[in-house]
């Protein structure tokens, strides 16, 4: 029969040094996974509002006047074919607000960008960066 002796104090600190680095690691897996995710969204979401923008425009260009509200820029052909949902709120619910004159489409997210502003008051320009819209979420 042999008898184990209780582990020693050096014994333990290894192991909660183990443990310790263990959770730092699995925490740093966990918000490395939220950041590209995050990121990935955002990316998506650019180009969804970079292409409903300019038909946006084009319809503006084409009808002489603003559309009512984003669903016509769906239902008349040559614009859009459909709304894909909006990356941060799963649903097609993407605001038309007006500025100086000049309507733009903007996420109904009130989710903070990387950049630290709500995706509600961001468009996105030509080169699909984000850009602020003044009264973008009002």
């Amino acid at each position: 029969m042999k008898i184990y002796n209780k582990p020693r104090g050096s014994v333990v600190i290894v192991i909660i040094l183990f443990i310790a680095i263990s959770a730092v690691i699995a925490h740093k897996i966990v918000v490395n996974s939220a950041v590209r995710v995050k990121s990935a969204n955002e990316q998506l979401l650019k180009t969804y509002l970079g292409e409903y923008n300019h038909a946006l425009l084009r319809f503006y260009a084409v009808e002489k006047k603003w559309p009512r509200d984003i669903s016509e820029l769906a239902s008349k052909p040559g614009y859009l074919r459909q709304l894909s949902p909006d990356p941060f709120t799963k649903k097609t619910d993407y605001l038309l607000i007006e500025e100086n004159g000049r309507k733009y489409i903007v996420s109904a997210s009130a989710e903070k960008s990387f950049d630290g502003q709500a995706y509600n008051t961001l468009c996105v320009n030509a080169a699909r960066k984000f850009v602020r819209v003044v009264g973008g979420g009002r």
